[in-house]
C-alpha cells in the first residue's frame, strides 16, 4: 500500500470513530472487534480504499440492517433506550462516505456478529513532508521530516511484527499500512 494519501483525514476519523464506537457499543465485554484497511484499486494518482469494521456483537436481522441508514432509525425501537444514539450516526457516516467518493454497505447475522465495509477515494501525495510550526525549536522542516518518517517506518514495523496495524497522520497527509 501507499504510504502517503491526501485526503480529509479529519472526515475520515470521524467515519472511523463512528463505525468503532458502534462495535464497542453492542459488542460484549468478552467480544472482538476487527479494524482493516486494504488497497481495492489503484490508478494514476488516484487509490481506493477499503476498510472494514467487523465485531461479534448482538448482530442484527434483515429487517434492522435495511433501517441502518435512515434518519433518526435505529435497528429496533428500544436500541435508544438500551443503548444510547440519535439515530444521526451512521446517515452522517454514510454521507461523508459519499463525499469521499464511495460506498458503505453492512454484513451482519443475528446474535453473531456485523460487519461494515466501506470505500473512498484518495489522491496519492507525491510529496513526503510534514508541515511544521513556525515555532519548531532548532531543527528545520526537512530534518524534522526524515526522524519523523524513520520512527514511523520503525514502527510500523514493530507493528507489523505484532500482526496489527499502524495509523499515523500529519495534517492533511494520512499514511494507512496493514
Amino acid at each position: 500500500m501507499p504510504a502517503n494519501y491526501l485526503g480529509d483525514d479529519h472526515r475520515l476519523a470521524q467515519i472511523i470513530t463512528n463505525l468503532l464506537s458502534n462495535a464497542v457499543k453492542f459488542t460484549p465485554e468478552n467480544g472482538e472487534i476487527k479494524l482493516n484497511v486494504s488497497l481495492q484499486n489503484q490508478r494514476d494518482n488516484k487509490c481506493e480504499l477499503r476498510f472494514e469494521v467487523a465485531d461479534s456483537g448482538i448482530g442484527m436481522t434483515d429487517e434492522q440492517q435495511s433501517k441502518l441508514f435512515q434518519k433518526f432509525q435505529q435497528a429496533e425501537s428500544g436500541t435508544s433506550r438500551k443503548f444510547g444514539g440519535t439515530g444521526l450516526g451512521l446517515v452522517i457516516t454514510k454521507h461523508i462516505i459519499e463525499l469521499m467518493e464511495g460506498n458503505i454497505c453492512v454484513e451482519s447475522e443475528i446474535n453473531k456478529s456485523t460487519q461494515f465495509i466501506f470505500t473512498i477515494k484518495l489522491s496519492l501525495s507525491k510529496n513526503n513532508y510534514i508541515f511544521m510550526d513556525i515555532h519548531m525549536p532548532e531543527m528545520d522542516g526537512y530534518e524534522a521530516t526524515q526522524l519523523i518518517r524513520a520512527f514511523e517506518k520503525t514502527q510500523v514495523e514493530k507493528n507489523k511484527e505484532k500482526g496489527s496495524m499502524e495509523y499515523a497522520h500529519a495534517y492533511s497527509n494520512c499514511s494507512y499500512d496493514s
